[in-house]
Parts: structure tokens; C-alpha cells; sequence
């Protein structure tokens, strides 16, 4: 097969593309303008792109070095300027998520790749492990390549100094950037592995800072719809399923497009003079321009032998509901790229940090929820090598887990005990109660109270739970549970006594800032305290005795608003709420 196709890194789909038979002129995918920007830059690229592909098929195809699977530790960025550029941790697992089916040929999906391709298809092996996510506010609106595109441009949201995020070390991460793209119809881009030592004398290296996948922050998502604005007609819409990534890592991994981009195929004609340089993906003239044909057969139709074009391989353009599959001679090259003394073989030696299980919202250990006041389900829990996930509620997050758990009532407490450290000195845990965590987090609670009470909630309703150190240097061992408020027994020496529930008053309610609370019945023991409705203490705890009990509170210099008190008397706990109106 011809190998003299560059190395291409660009993924791009839009109108202008569906305009190419119309507008052949005005009409260049993204990668032509990369490919031409990197040889002027550094001279000899192509050459060298092309040895290094060589390379990478020749130690692919030597499996006596090939190990059977790999594991590509992942740097996520989320370069974000307006909120809804933020993508939320959710969406950046599930994007892992996708990535991890693909190219381990889990996905759901490979049921519809077609009986003529099942010889060909092959398995990656490969894993995607997310290490580390990244969120960088810009005063960049877009990073928009613009038209004629540009590279330069995308190439910003990778450095600091021009408004985006640093890369990590390139060798031992796959740095992938989030960021806004603009509309123009570029989803996404990649550069290929360039193997320095390939390099003609005298040419100058690329920066190696810049090896990496940037995505637009739209379709980093299991389900989207991406609108393309065009200078050549109406906007049109894109539906995506998180596959610009799986398309993208594969031009990181070297490979080609399959249709080997031919200079006839940027102006809508087929080219059937060069291809991806795999042996076993079927030739093709013309990209599939986001469509699901199945009838498409760009090259020597008719021919004894000759094969349809494989629409459903990632390294296409078709529609990403028709994308399920690599060859064997893809395959072949990735892990030709990733094997000892390939081009990205030092991903292999970044050490892992043993991430526990419920790190990130996505993988939240269950809570069961006790009816009663007693935990009578702890969890076992740590937040050692965990890693931070979202902005924090008090303090600053290094490491944080999550937990979920259904409500039984409106009212819960959330009780942390046996706190013990395992990096620092910290003893102090903060832990926040959300709602919609992985679509619109609204928090309910924060606090730093080893017990605290939740109001509000609804019966039925699955409610999140994050844990990190106050101390961000510091990680520590616990148990969790989440338990009832209130009952009319408590357990003294394994024997329940019924105890007089005392009846408590409050006035005046509402308060322009002083009011008092009174107290009656038998109290052995008993306190209350004032909490915001984020669940933090605003005042210390007031001690409550006797027959009768009176306390003054003062909240004349706290906003106006609901102020929640929460009483522990004889064993049992009580919440009242009193309306600050000033």
C-alpha cells in the first residue's frame, strides 16, 4: 500500500465539509493548515512523520514485543471562560468511560458493525486512566482556529501564558484540553507521535508541550448536539456520542485517516492513489462526511475482491453512531507506538496512584440509610491518593470521595467517626451534601461537624455525599454512616427506656435578631446549637438542664434568612427553625 499520506491530526466536521463538492476553493480541513504550519515551523516534519509511522507499524508487527494491553495515564484540562464551559466532573469520567469501552471493544454497539468486517476487527486492549483533572478559568472567549484555520490558535488553550493550561509532562500523561472551539465545525485535533531520533540533520523538533488531544467542550459527553455555523449556508446540527476522543487519541496513537487524504479528496474526489498505510483496513477514496452509508464503496467498485468503505472504523468521518471499530492492523500499530522503544512506550512507566474506587461523583459508594437513630451501617472510607473534583465548599480540596444514599426521611444525620490520619496532621473532615451532583450540584449541606443534620430532604431521593480534609495536606482514614434524627427511645446499658419528649418554645419567631428558647420537661442532659442552612455552627453549643431551660440567642448580626436549631436532648436530637427577618 502507498505510505507517502502524511501523518494527519485533525478531526473536523462541519458544513463546509458537505459544501466540498460546491465550494472546492474556499474548502480545507483543519489538518491541511497544520500539516503546512508544522513543516514551515520545523522543517522536514513530514518526512520525519512519515519514519515515525514506518517505525511504529514495524515494532507493531514484531509481536514478540507486544504485550497483550496497556494503560494510558490521562490529564484532563477543563479550560473553561463562562460557566457552562465548566464541564462538571461527570462528564469527564463518562468521557473516560467512552474511551475505555472503545478501545477495550466493550462498547454496546459492536453488535452493529457488519458480517463482512468481523475477520479484520481487533481488539486495543488499551486503558484509560484518569489521573488528574484540571480546571483553568480564561479571560479567553474561544479558541477558535478560525478560517482558514489555524492551529497556532488551538494550541493556545495548551499554555498558560496564552490564556490556557500547562500541559503535564507530555511523556508520562496523554494531556487532553476541554475548551471552546466555536462553531465553525472543528470538534477536535491531535498531533501524532514524532520520533525525535527520526528527524533529518539539521531540521529543527516540535514542542513537545503541545502533544496532546483538544476537544470541544460541547461534545465531551455521552449525548450531544453540536451546531455548525458556515459562511456557505444555514447552521446545521451534529449529533455526537463522545467519539471526536476515540477518533482523536487514534491520530495520537499514529494512525491515519482510512481514507489516507488524498489532495483530490479535500475537493470531494475520490482518490484512490493513497491510503492509511494499514494493510487490512479497506481502501477508500473520500471520508464519509458524517453520514451512514452503507452503501459507500469510493474505490475500484466492482472490482474482483474489492470491499465497501468500513464506515464504522473511528478513523473515519462518519456519523458516531455508526463508529465501533479498529482493525487488527490499526490495533497492530498502537500498540507498535506504546511497546518498549516506541514513541509513547514512557507511558508505561508513569507510576499509578492507586486511586480508591468512589473517586469522582460518577462512582459514588452506596450508603444505607438507617430509620433509626443507631448507625447501623457504617462504611469503611479513606481519602488517601484521592484527588480533588470540584471547587470546594470550605477550605481547599486536595483529595475528596464520594458516597450516595436513598432518604427515609426529611430529616437525616450524616455522622463520621474513627478519624484517623494517614498523610499530615489534620484531623478535621469536611464533608457536603449535594443534590444533581452530576447535572446542576446544588448543595445542601457543609460542614466540619463530625455530626450533622439534614432537613428538607425528600423521601425516595438519592442525595451525594463528598468527604476531603479541611487540611489539604492531609488525608485520613474514617466510617460513615447516615442515620434518623429523632425517636422517643434511646438505648441505655442494650435497654430502651421511654423518655418524656420536653416541649420546646421559641419566640418571637420570627426575630429582628434577639429571641429566646425555652425549654420543658425532665433533661438530663441537652444542648442546642444554631446552624446556617449550609449546616454550619454559627454559635457554640448552649447548654440545656433541669425542669426548665431558658437561653438567649442573638442573631442581629447574621443575614437575614432560616436559621436552623438543633437540639440533643436526653439522647435523642430534635430540629426547630426560626425566621431571621431584619
Amino acid at each position: 500500500m502507498n505510505t507517502k499520506a502524511i501523518l494527519l491530526f485533525i478531526l473536523c466536521f462541519s458544513t463546509v465539509l458537505h459544501a466540498q463538492h460546491q465550494h472546492p476553493a474556499n474548502v480545507r480541513c483543519l489538518y491541511d493548515h497544520g500539516v503546512e504550519q508544522m513543516e514551515a515551523k520545523y522543517p522536514g516534519f513530514i518526512k520525519a512523520a512519515n519514519a515515525a509511522f514506518e517505525d511504529a507499524k514495524q515494532r507493531g508487527n514484531n509481536s514478540a514485543q507486544l504485550r497483550n494491553s496497556y494503560t494510558i495515564p490521562v490529564a484532563f484540562h477543563v479550560v473553561w471562560n463562562t460557566a457552562a464551559e465548566k464541564i462538571s466532573e461527570c462528564k469527564v469520567l463518562e468521557q473516560i468511560e467512552i474511551l475505555n469501552e472503545d478501545y477495550r471493544r466493550l462498547n454496546p454497539d459492536t453488535a452493529n458493525l457488519r458480517p463482512f468486517f468481523n475477520s479484520i476487527v481487533g481488539n486495543p486492549q488499551i486503558t484509560f486512566r484518569l489521573d488528574t483533572i484540571i480546571w483553568k478559568q480564561t479571560a479567553t472567549t474561544t479558541f477558535d482556529p478560525g478560517f482558514p484555520p489555524s492551529t497556532a490558535t488551538s494550541d493556545m488553550v495548551k499554555q498558560t501564558s496564552n490564556g490556557g493550561s500547562d500541559a503535564l509532562d507530555t511523556k508520562q500523561y496523554l494531556n487532553i484540553w476541554a475548551c471552546n472551539m466555536g462553531t465553525g465545525g472543528t470538534l477536535g485535533f491531535a498531533y501524532p507521535p514524532v520520533g525525535m531520533a527520526n528527524w533529518p540533520a539539521g531540521s529543527y523538533s516540535t514542542d513537545s508541550t503541545l502533544q496532546g488531544v483538544v476537544l470541544d467542550y460541547k461534545i465531551v459527553n455521552r449525548s450531544a448536539v453540536y451546531t455548525v455555523t458556515s459562511p456557505f449556508g444555514p447552521p446545521s446540527t451534529i449529533n455526537t456520542q463522545g467519539r471526536t476522543a476515540v477518533h482523536e487519541v487514534g491520530h495520537y496513537l499514529g494512525m491515519r485517516h482510512i481514507w489516507g487524504d488524498g489532495p483530490f479528496a479535500n475537493f470531494g474526489i475520490a482518490d484512490c492513489t493513497v491510503d492509511d498505510g494499514i494493510m487490512d483496513t479497506p481502501n477508500s477514496g473520500l471520508p464519509s462526511q458524517f453520514t451512514c452509508d452503507t452503501t459507500q464503496n469510493t474505490c475500484f467498485a466492482g472490482t474482483p475482491g474489492d470491499s465497501v468503505d468500513m464506515i464504522e472504523n473511528y478513523m473515519d468521518y462518519s456519523e458516531e453512531s455508526c463508529m465501533n471499530a479498529f482493525t487488527k492492523g490499526q490495533v497492530a500499530l498502537m500498540h507498535g507506538v506504546l511497546v518498549s522503544g516506541g514513541l509513547r512506550a514512557d507511558l508505561a512507566t508513569t507510576p499509578d496512584p492507586n486511586r480508591p474506587y468512589n473517586d469522582g461523583m460518577l462512582y459514588p459508594q452506596s450508603l444505607v440509610a438507617s430509620s433509626t437513630p443507631t448507625c447501623l451501617s457504617q462504611q469503611a472510607g479513606s481519602t488517601a491518593n484521592a484527588r480533588p473534583s470540584m471547587d470546594p465548599c470550605t477550605g481547599t480540596v486536595a483529595r475528596d470521595v464520594w458516597y450516595s444514599f436513598t432518604a427515609v426521611n426529611d430529616s437525616l444525620v450524616v455522622e463520621l467517626s474513627n478519624i484517623t490520619n494517614t498523610q499530615g496532621s489534620g484531623m478535621v473532615l469536611v464533608h457536603e451534601v449535594l443534590e444533581n451532583a452530576c447535572t446542576t450540584p446544588n448543595s445542601l449541606s457543609c460542614s466540619t461537624q463530625n455530626t450533622d443534620t439534614l432537613i428538607g430532604l425528600t423521601p425516595g431521593n438519592t442525595y451525594m455525599i463528598r468527604v476531603y480534609s479541611l487540611d489539604s495536606a492531609s488525608s485520613q482514614n474514617f466510617d460513615i454512616c447516615v442515620r434518623n434524627v429523632s425517636t422517643s427511645v434511646i438505648i441505655t446499658n442494650t435497654k430502651s427506656v421511654e423518655k418524656a419528649t420536653p416541649t420546646i418554645a421559641i419566640a418571637p419567631n420570627p426575630t429582628t435578631g434577639l429571641f429566646t428558647i425555652n425549654v420543658e420537661g425532665a433533661i438530663t442532659e441537652g444542648f442546642v446549637q444554631v446552624r446556617n442552612l449550609l449546616g454550619q455552627p454559627i454559635s457554640n453549643q448552649l447548654n440545656l438542664a433541669g425542669e426548665q431551660s431558658s437561653v438567649q440567642v442573638d442573631l442581629s448580626k447574621q443575614s437575614s434568612g432560616v436559621y436552623i436549631l438543633e437540639f440533643h436532648i436526653n439522647g435523642r436530637q430534635s430540629i426547630k427553625k426560626v425566621v431571621l427577618n431584619k
